[in-house]
């Protein structure tokens, strides 16, 4: 397993962008700079760097690219762990998709005086559904660096697709691959509905 040397440019980069998806991410899921586990947003970012150079994070290169498994097979996956136990059912993961060109994934934790948003023009999935797309989505993404990057600025940074000039600064990309890395990234997400079979609900 490659080392990744953090005092070189690759490295800084990717602590930032660790830190950055840790703290989004966290402000979504407590209310407190440092939770029930004591831990802040940073801690889990420490963690994830922790388990991966200790070998503990089950991190295969041929699976994913490592800031993609730091963040989404490591960090996400202990931030929602240490949330407490009624906050787990409380918390539920919805996915609204208007069209594929106006692609978009966000997190919400429900408050109960918070009515729900119409479902006119929003796909709404059960939370089963939801898992299936984003393994088959990632699946579909298989090392295309470019459709990876704007999959996370959609999925996570909280980006439309409509968001070029903003996703292209973010991750810095070209607008031109930009503009073919969102083709196929459209082709994956309508590959993804028709394998699924998934149709909008009423």
């Amino acid at each position: 397993m490659a080392i990744v040397d953090f005092n070189s440019p690759i490295g800084k980069q990717l602590l930032k962008n660790l830190y950055a998806y840790s703290r989004g991410l966290y402000s979504e899921l407590y209310r407190a700079e440092v939770n029930e586990k004591g831990k802040s947003y940073t801690d889990y970012v420490h963690q994830a760097l922790d388990m991966h150079l200790r070998g503990k994070d089950n991190y295969d290169p041929n699976q994913a690219p490592l800031e993609y498994h730091l963040k989404f097979h490591v960090i996400k996956r202990e931030l929602h762990n240490d949330l407490p136990t009624h906050v787990k059912k409380a918390y539920r993961e919805r996915i609204k998709i208007v069209d594929p060109d106006k692609f978009e994934m966000v997190h919400i934790i429900p408050e109960p005086a918070k009515e729900k948003e119409p479902a006119e023009d929003i796909l709404d999935f059960t939370e089963h559904d939801q898992k299936l797309i984003f393994s088959e989505i990632e699946k579909e993404i298989n090392g295309d660096d470019i459709v990876e990057r704007i999959y996370l600025a959609v999925a996570h940074d909280k980006f439309n697709l409509s968001d070029r000039a903003e996703i292209c600064k973010e991750c810095d990309i070209t607008h031109s691959d930009f503009d073919n890395g969102k083709r196929r990234f459209i082709t994956i997400l309508k590959r993804v509905f028709k394998k699924l079979q998934l149709t909008q609900t009423s």
